[in-house]
């Protein structure tokens, strides 16, 4: 019998989010899957794997483990539950659920009648409505069970406590809760020298990938798109190289100062490749890459390939630049992906090795083994697994002897040079080997216009000389760069977080212009995503004219006015507003009113440099900028934008009051603005330069200017 190398591919991978509302996603699975991954290894001395680290990833890891980063998840578990304001509790009511509920709640009877207490299938807007339904302890639990169900097999393992609080179950103490907290944060600052550690010692293989992960071949030509689907309607056409380039070498030298060698593998971000992106692969030092039995099958065609064909790699050469390629096994890598874990671990671990004993009955060579490239996510499958996969794996990795050994794909290479060449290369991803799922839809074509224009306009303002601020911009657009915003949107996939990547999208493209000294433009602070329009774009249900005092001088004074509560408003990740607690706008036949409620009394020490800036997007180029810092009857001047960076002033009323709250009112006739005509706005909180805060989360503010005498007026 032939024998059979068999090089498994762990992908690791999250996109880099920012501030001011960074999902928790590579600190929980950092605590799980990165961690079980490795620390599993430590058992099978003699298991050989390759893992695929995405910098963006690593990156995030190492802020976390230096306490850089700004985690509105963690904020929320570390306030004692006592304390918890409403905004608090509405956050942890909807967001303190994102597991997987088969595999990561139900098991546990606590964590089971919590959500069931919550309601399964609950209205977002009911959530205000429930939270005097849970109690402190309630609350309580629920912080620790949230980050408690993220700590895996691994953590478990090393930190022998946290199986005490899991058969403990409920009834968790603060010090409960901290204990988790303070494991978590041991084992993220593990992770890293894990892996370099079992990279030293010659048992995993590191690879790389662009360094925020973006579709290279589309960078490069976006038109390629059309080489697997001529019809595919696609935005003006995205040329740039150098942003490929850039990407590559930026990985390969961050992985160099990481792990202290360069890579020598790469996996290309989904598998997607094109024949322009060998030699710019070759440049960079890269030995080897790797993508999709499909795009074997293509790159061969359908007279040459052969099924045993897929188990060995390939040169292939290009523009006078060679590199060697592997391609997946399509079946074995998506069995493990998406369908193992509804099976027995068991029998799920049997299955695979009769899948290989099969390949290996079928393939190879007297002296020299096949090679089956297994390539696939290594995070998040295992939620879908009962207890994190631990095992399917620990039989999986147990079963190699004999002919059927693993590798890592250099190690193999080393061996086994390539002895085929690969005549073409065709241009796909790993996903039905075209690019449709990140080009070509209405919402992912306006967000590459976004991006096209957000870089032009950046290359038109760089210095000719370095300027370290644009560094940092060019940085924003690399990371818009990434595919995983152009994944979320259109219709292929759905997911509660859709807005949020919108809106990190469209922060990565309005920082690119606030590190370059510009102002955004208006379109980057509309969302890309088609929704239905949230309540506070609907306009008010009556006139108001509210004294501006800086006080309530009556309970109805601001009735009928629009109302946006940060706490309450859907589509982001936040735990409410640092700053403002409640905004409220409407008009009469003369003036637009603004009512701000602050978090902290105007002159207290946390509004100290502060600015609250108004902008109006129609009629546009109109703002206001507001210092938040004293508490008093102030006056305003409101700007008008012209040409470039210049502004003029438009007028300076006085109808402006910070006192227990914040009113303002600005005269239409300053907006030179109609009855009948839409204002449409945003509010940003501003310190210096850097901006904190915008509202609404999504979308703009929205007012339908209405006559006094509109019988129909828009309900709210």
């Amino acid at each position: 019998m032939s024998p059979l190398a068999v090089a498994f591919v762990w992908h690791m991978h999250q996109p880099y989010y920012t501030d001011p509302a960074l999902p928790p996603w590579a600190r929980l699975h950092s605590t799980r899957s990165y961690y079980d991954m490795a620390s599993l290894l430590e058992e099978f001395p003699d298991v050989r794997v390759t893992f695929n680290l995405v910098p963006s990833l690593l990156r995030q890891i190492e802020q976390y483990s230096h306490k850089e980063i700004h985690d509105p998840f963690r904020d929320v578990a570390e306030i004692p539950a006592a304390d918890l304001e409403i905004r608090h509790k509405i956050f942890l009511l909807h967001f303190y659920f994102y597991t997987n509920w088969d595999t990561m709640i139900d098991p546990y009877p606590r964590y089971r009648e919590l959500l069931n207490q919550r309601g399964r299938h609950h209205p977002e807007k009911e959530v205000e409505g429930r939270i005097r339904e849970f109690s402190v302890q309630d609350y309580r639990d629920l912080q620790v069970w949230f980050n408690l169900t993220w700590m895996g097999f691994g953590a478990r393992k090393k930190i022998p406590e946290l199986n005490d609080l899991f058969e403990k179950g409920a009834w968790f103490s603060e010090e409960d809760k901290r204990l988790v907290l303070e494991a978590q944060d041991n084992i993220l600052a593990e992770v890293i020298p894990l892996y370099r550690k079992l990279a030293q010692q010659g048992q995993i293989e590191l690879t790389t990938s662009p360094f925020y992960h973006p579709i290279l071949p589309l960078l490069i030509d976006s038109g390629c798109a059309r080489r697997a689907l001529p019809n595919l309607p696609l935005p003006a056409p995205f040329r740039h190289m150098e942003d490929a380039e850039a990407q590559i070498s930026k990985a390969v030298q961050y992985h160099q100062n990481l792990f202290g060698k360069p890579p020598r593998g790469f996996w290309p971000s989904e598998g997607s490749v094109s024949p322009e992106l060998i030699p710019i692969l070759a440049d960079a030092g890269l030995q080897w890459t790797a993508t999709d039995e499909e795009i074997l099958i293509h790159s061969l065609g359908a007279g040459r390939y052969r099924a045993e064909a897929l188990y060995q790699p390939y040169r292939i050469n290009l523009q006078g630049k060679e590199m060697n390629i592997i391609f997946r096994d399509k079946t074995l890598s998506n069995l493990i992906s998406f369908s193992y874990s509804r099976r027995s671990s068991r029998d799920a671990a049997a299955d695979l090795r009769n899948h290989l004993q099969g390949i290996e009955s079928r393939t190879g060579s007297a002296g020299r083994p096949a090679l089956c490239a297994i390539i696939l996510d290594g995070e998040n499958p295992w939620e879908y697994y009962p207890g994190g996969g631990e095992e399917f794996l620990r039989l999986t990795y147990g079963s190699f002897s004999g002919n059927l050994r693993t590798t890592t794909v250099s190690a193999y290479l080393d061996q086994y040079p390539a002895q085929e060449s690969l005549p073409q290369l065709y241009t796909g991803s790993w996903i039905n080997h075209n690019f449709d799922i990140w080009i070509g839809d209405k919402e992912e074509n306006t967000a590459w216009e976004l991006l096209s224009r957000a870089r032009q306009d950046l290359s038109a303002r760089q210095p000719a000389s370095g300027d370290g601020q644009f560094d940092e911009a060019w940085e924003a657009i690399y990371r818009a760069e990434g595919s995983d915003w152009f994944w979320w949107f259109g219709d292929d996939f759905d997911s509660e977080q859709k807005p949020e990547f919108d809106r990190i999208f469209r922060l990565h493209l309005q920082n690119a212009y606030r590190l370059s000294g510009a102002e955004v433009p208006a379109e980057f602070l509309t969302p890309v995503r088609q929704r239905e329009a949230a309540a506070w774009e609907r306009g008010q249900s009556g006139f108001i004219s509210p004294d501006i005092s800086g006080s309530l001088s009556h309970f109805y004074e601001w009735q009928g006015a629009v109302h946006f509560n940060p706490a309450t408003a859907s589509g982001t990740m936040v735990t409410g507003s640092l700053s403002v607690n409640e905004i409220h706008y409407g008009q009469d036949r003369e003036n637009f009113y603004l009512r701000f409620d602050p978090h902290f009394p105007f002159d207290s020490k946390h509004n100290q440099g502060l600015t609250l800036k108004l902008r109006f997007l129609s009629p546009a180029g109109y703002s206001v900028s507001i210092p938040l810092d004293s508490s008093e009857p102030k006056s305003y001047t409101l700007y008008r934008q012209k040409s470039g960076e210049q502004k003029e002033a438009v007028g300076t009323p006085s109808l402006l009051h910070l006192g227990e709250i914040g009113e303002m009112a600005i005269p239409l006739e300053f907006l030179q603005v109609r009855i009948g005509e839409t204002l449409r706005f945003v509010i940003q909180i501003r310190q210096g330069s850097a901006l904190l805060e915008t509202f609404p989360f999504q979308g703009v503010f929205s007012l339908l200017l209405q006559p006094e005498n509109e019988r129909i007026w828009w309900g709210v």
